[in-house]
């Protein structure tokens, strides 16, 4: 529906009551999606046409993101203040950058909290200053920092209705080998409101990305709006030699899973017609892979928490699925309680 571009074809199934708007506009707004969709139909001169009851499920989210992201942007001027005055600099993640970048408008993406990456030889100073900041941890001050760091990629902190998410890695996997003083060399710069901040590289920003959906396919509850960041990529030529790309990505361990989660990705969105050259790439690389059609399928319907999900992420490692699944049996207590204590 969203990918659905041409007007006329949206316009003659709204206006010919072929969809079930309500589904839909639940489906929206718990994917997070609806403010891009607002705008989607607003672009395309639409929405006077969708029905009132649809448009006001939406705009609850859409006016909530309002107040949020000028509260984020406020306190993103904030940290950069008291990062730079602690001569830290730190990468700013996903969120506002992503959306200015590929969504079209800071707007247009929901964004409730700031994900920064930080040198992992600087994290204990990060922390210092998020704290003096006035930011306190949500984790059990029990297990920090050393519990965290062992089993988590990043710390959650709060300060009134803002939280950010410190992290120093993508995700802890075993054989995974990121190389990332690489990304540090390769970062952008992004600027906003006056400031001028460091992002990673589009190729980076791909991975990180597809490495968190990984986790996500993984507990069977893929996020649209996590896949529609990929798209958006994928429409903007972020990466312009796949063959490069899937070949970095094995040297660090993680090319089964890009590979697979790209496929995934196109088949979950029904996009794969808008990018030959990618599906040429995947053609040559997902040889002997679990990403058919069929799979895929399989993979995209199972409810949540489906073990059999897990068990295809584990095929995907670059440890043998045996390791893969009893080191996530054997941590996963204590990942549970970075996360929930």
């Amino acid at each position: 529906m969203l990918a659905a571009r041409e007007r006329q074809r949206l316009a003659v199934s709204v206006l010919s009551r072929q969809l079930d708007f309500d589904s839909l506009a639940d489906f929206l707004v718990q994917q997070e999606l609806a403010q891009y969709f607002c705008a989607h139909i607003e672009s395309l001169e639409l929405s006077k046409v969708f029905p009132a009851s649809f448009r006001q499920k939406l705009q609850w989210q859409c006016e909530a993101q309002v107040q949020q992201r000028e509260a984020l942007t406020a306190a993103l001027t904030v940290l950069h203040r008291e990062f730079t005055s602690a001569g830290l600099e730190f990468l700013l993640l996903k969120g506002l950058h992503l959306a200015e970048q590929y969504w079209g408008s800071v707007e247009n993406r929901f964004t409730w909290d700031l994900d920064m990456m930080i040198e992992p030889q600087h994290l204990d100073e990060a922390v210092h200053v998020l704290q003096q900041t006035g930011y306190r941890s949500t984790h059990a001050s029990a297990l920090q920092p050393r519990f965290v760091r062992r089993f988590s990629h990043a710390m959650e902190f709060k300060q009134a209705s803002i939280a950010v998410d410190l992290h120093w890695v993508f995700r802890p996997r075993p054989g995974h080998l990121v190389d990332y003083p690489a990304i540090w060399r390769r970062r952008d710069s992004w600027d906003y409101h006056g400031h001028r901040y460091s992002v990673l590289a589009a190729e980076d920003a791909l991975l990180m990305l597809l490495l968190g959906i990984a986790e996500d396919v993984e507990r069977a509850e893929p996020n649209y709006r996590k896949l529609w960041d990929i798209y958006l990529m994928l429409r903007s030529n972020a990466v312009a030699d796949w063959n490069g790309f899937f070949e970095r990505t094995q040297q660090q361990g993680v090319g089964r899973l890009v590979v697979a989660l790209l496929a995934f990705t196109c088949h979950a969105l029904a996009c794969a017609d808008e990018f030959p050259e990618l599906q040429q790439a995947l053609a040559r690389w997902s040889k002997g892979l679990y990403c058919s059609a069929a799979e895929l399928d399989l993979v995209l319907a199972r409810p949540a928490k489906h073990p059999a999900n897990r068990l295809w992420i584990a095929r995907l490692q670059p440890v043998s699925t045996a390791y893969y699944l009893a080191w996530w049996t054997v941590t996963a207590p204590m990942r549970y309680l970075v996360w929930r204590l």
